[in-house]
């Protein structure tokens, strides 16, 4: 019994951390994707701020851009 025991507690122990594994991957993922989105969409408005000069075409519509030209 106490064999069968172990192996219980080893293979829930097993799942326990590779559940816990998966859900940190996924959560750093998440976090990343969300970051590389943020860090774009602030590139794209300081380009729009700065198109005048750049002369580049922005996705983000500024609010700043229409004060500016």
């Amino acid at each position: 019994k106490i064999i069968i025991i172990i192996i219980a507690a080893t293979i829930i122990i097993i799942s326990f951390t590779v559940v816990v594994f998966v859900v940190i991957v996924i959560v750093v993922v998440i976090v990343f994707i969300v970051v590389v989105i943020v860090v774009i969409v602030i590139v794209e408005y300081y380009m729009c701020l700065f198109k005048h000069l750049f002369s580049v075409s922005c996705f983000v519509n500024c609010d700043l851009d229409t004060r500016i030209g």
